[in-house]
């Protein structure tokens, strides 16, 4: 289904009806069905995982990394530059404190 990266980022553990659950992110290559950023969610008192929800569509979100609030993340991805090359760049989102989704925020080239 997908084809996942390395790195997984724990977002939040948050309480649900059944008890806590930690929520982490999948950043996935974009080629194929893939979009972007995943969220999973463990639930912590059977072990169930859930099926992966698209939280924020980025192109090959390679690296994700949470800000020590929680309320920010961060992705490094790559973008189209005006010379029809491509550049690192690093996205960032607010994390939607109900629903878990990613609003961005920014993307900065790493080449500006």
């Amino acid at each position: 289904m997908f084809r996942l990266l390395i790195s997984l980022c724990v977002v939040a553990a948050a309480c649900s009806a059944s008890g806590r659950e930690t929520v982490a992110l999948i950043g996935t290559y974009t080629s194929g069905d893939s979009e972007g950023i995943y969220a999973v969610r463990l639930d912590d008192e059977t072990g169930a995982l859930s099926a992966p929800e698209l939280v924020a569509a980025l192109p090959n979100p390679e690296f994700l990394a949470r800000h020590p609030s929680g309320e920010f993340v961060y992705a490094v991805t790559m973008m189209d530059e005006e010379d029809g090359g491509q550049s690192g760049a690093i996205a960032s989102f607010a994390v939607e404190t109900e629903t878990g989704r990613l609003i961005p925020l920014k993307i900065q080239s790493a080449h500006s």
